[in-house]
């Protein structure tokens, strides 16, 4: 009876596992799912857009015009004037006398307009004084010529803060003198055909500037004082004529029988610089042999160029009867455009008592 039981119990057991496997069997296999490749987008041109009903297509943007090359308008002296000087009141001159008047009556913070023409005789500026806020400016445009033979073209006697702009002095003895003048400017002024030097600085003239100016012809009745700019005086003339300061800046010199720039002693620490000299007509008579001669102390010549000279372009001088004079002065970056005659150099080092100079 109990092994009856136990075979009952096995074919049950058996019946059971083979429905459960005709059940697994009759399932569809279940495949995985395959996703579709995704191909990158192409990035949209104009192509895909236009030529299209609904999109115009745009103008193409014309190219900016290269403007054409234009001369810059060249500023008049009157503006270069109301531009670099300072005025509080414009007085006009026409003629001669307006001129003289203008000059007699002449204020702190004036600026004095002259109208182009030529103007005969002497002028003068005496005992004027401006100062660093208001000066006095005498602004003469293209045109304006004082015409002076056988006097002192412009004189400046006693004054102070006084420029002098764009003026041209022609036939003169003298040019253009300072005496006893202060800080003092002569600006884009012109020089030419006198009969002794061209501009000098004297009687204990201090900081007072030439530049941008123009000297040529000078010395034509006497030519061994027929300097360009002549700064100081001769011992032998005056007694100890110190003149402290003064700056000699980008000016152009030719022509002249005697230095382009004579620097006297006893005048000091002034500034030559910038300058360009020729001194094809030389004098020879008896010194006049360089282009710049300094014979005072404490000068810095620098960035000159010159050309034509009898021996050195560019020397320190000692005078006899004026000791301890020709010292300490620098030359640098100067250049000869000729060859130097005689073998000589192109700035002279000198020994002896003039000590203390440096050149580079």
């Amino acid at each position: 009876m109990m092994r009856r039981s136990v075979i009952l119990a096995l074919c049950a057991v058996f019946l059971v596992g083979l429905g459960s496997l005709r059940s697994v069997e009759a399932q569809p296999e279940v495949q995985p799912e395959v996703q579709p490749e995704v191909q990158p987008e192409e990035p949209v041109t104009s192509n895909d857009i236009w030529p299209s009903p609904w999109f115009p297509m745009p103008e193409s943007p014309s190219p900016t015009p290269t403007p054409s090359p234009s001369r810059a308008k060249k500023q008049s002296t009157i503006d270069y004037c109301l531009a670099t000087y300072r005025h509080k009141k414009k007085v006009y001159a026409n003629n001669a006398q307006q001129l003289r008047k203008a000059l007699s009556s002449a204020k702190a913070g004036d600026m004095i307009i002259v109208k182009p023409g030529t103007y005969r005789g002497s002028f003068e500026i005496r005992n004027k004084k401006g100062n660093v806020w208001r000066p006095i400016t005498v602004c003469a445009p293209y045109g304006t010529v004082i015409n002076t033979p056988n006097n002192v073209g412009l004189l400046l006697h006693k004054t102070t803060y006084v420029n002098v702009v764009g003026i041209t002095v022609k036939n003169a003895s003298k040019g253009i003198r300072l005496e006893t003048a202060n800080r003092c400017t002569l600006d884009k002024v012109t020089v030419t055909n006198t009969g002794a030097e061209g501009i000098h600085i004297q009687y204990r003239s201090n900081y007072n500037t030439v530049q941008n100016s123009k000297i040529s012809n000078c010395g034509r009745k006497i030519p061994r004082v027929g300097e360009g700019i002549y700064l100081g005086s001769s011992s032998r003339n005056v007694r100890r004529d110190v003149c402290v300061g003064n700056k000699i800046l980008n000016n152009r010199i030719t022509g002249t029988r005697a230095e382009p720039i004579d620097v006297k002693e006893y005048s000091r620490d002034g500034v030559i610089s910038g300058n360009y000299l020729d001194g094809s007509r030389l004098c020879k008579c008896p010194d006049a042999v360089s282009l710049i001669n300094v014979k005072g102390n404490g000068y810095r010549i620098e960035n000159n160029v010159g050309r034509n000279a009898i021996e050195e372009f560019y020397k320190t001088s000692q005078v006899a009867k004026a000791a301890g004079q020709a010292r300490n002065n620098v030359f640098k970056g100067n250049k000869c455009l000729t060859k130097v005659r005689g073998n000589r150099a192109c700035v002279r080092k000198p020994g002896g008592g003039s000590r203390g100079n440096k050149f580079y």
